[in-house]
């Protein structure tokens, strides 16, 4: 007995099968058969299972054009300002000194309860009473944008006299870069007075002022200019609602818009005013190039 023992597992090692006492050559032959179908079963499971475990290389996906946090791809410019220094301008911006005014927009940190739309920084607009009535211009150039534009902002006036300007320039037809507001922008709009409400004016091609809608003051209110280049015209938009200003004119013609500028204008007198405008999630989009499908 024994030496059957021992004999069937030499043989068994070396993939053999023995004939036992009893077994007639056909049941032996049929045991070795059933055998290799065994072993033959085992090798193709393994072999399928070390296929499945070889895990194939991820092909990168494309980038998201509809992301919508800071720096998403598409955008032209995205500027939040939580990157930068309080007291300083935004990375890349610039200061454009205007008479001897030591004001111009910086990044400042927010106020309590001021609850900016993100994060706790701001660009704040304002100037020093007894100063100069315009402050120095903050501003910024990009490349040149000449089909549909828009660029939005949240705005939050804490008063009802004139304040904060905006501006945005270009390449004149001559293609001399323009870079002061007012009666040499392309786009100009300012904070106004209303009585006793704030609205938006927009400057006209013929020097006088296009009212718009009212602000509610220490409110955060998002506006949004949509932007014709080549028609030189502009819609503007307030919390996601046309406004009546519609179709508004370049006050100067471009061929493109090339930057953009925050400054602070008061009037002399009783609206001698200093307080604050504060801005914040600034979104330039080329409706035209890799931000297209961030246009309504």
């Amino acid at each position: 007995m024994r030496s059957d023992v021992r004999r069937d597992d030499v043989a068994q090692r070396h993939g053999l099968q023995t004939l036992r006492k009893g077994d007639s050559p056909v049941r032996n032959v049929a045991r070795r058969a059933l055998y290799a179908v065994g072993i033959f079963g085992f090798v193709t499971a393994l072999s399928a299972c070390s296929f499945l475990m070889v895990k194939p290389t991820p092909v990168p996906e494309p980038p998201d054009q509809t992301d919508t946090t800071p720096g998403p791809q598409g955008f032209l410019l995205f500027e939040d300002f939580e990157t930068g220094t309080p007291g300083q301008v935004p990375e890349g911006w610039k200061i454009s000194v205007v008479s001897s005014s030591p004001d111009h927009p910086k990044i400042a940190t927010a106020p309590a309860g001021l609850n900016p739309p993100s994060g706790n920084q701001v660009l704040v607009v304002n100037r020093t009473v007894g100063e100069s009535v315009n402050s120095s211009l903050t501003y910024v150039d990009f490349d040149p944008l000449d089909g549909r534009v828009v660029v939005s902002m949240w705005l939050h006036p804490t008063s009802h006299v004139r304040s904060l300007n905006f501006s945005m320039r270009g390449t004149t037809t001559g293609g001399t870069t323009v870079f002061r507001p007012n009666s040499e922008s392309s786009i100009f709009f300012t904070l106004n007075t209303s009585g006793s409400d704030v609205r938006i004016r927009v400057y006209s091609p013929e020097g006088g002022w296009i009212d718009g809608p009212i602000l509610a003051k220490n409110v955060w209110h998002k506006v949004t200019l949509d932007i014709d280049v080549p028609a030189n015209s502009v819609d503007v938009y307030v919390n996601g609602t046309a406004t009546e200003l519609v179709n508004l004119p370049f006050v100067n013609p471009t061929l493109a818009l090339t930057g953009l500028s925050f400054g602070y204008q008061s009037t002399t007198g009783q609206e001698n005013n200093p307080s604050p405008v504060y801005v914040d999630d600034l979104v330039v989009t080329d409706c035209q190039g890799a931000g297209a499908s961030l246009c309504p």
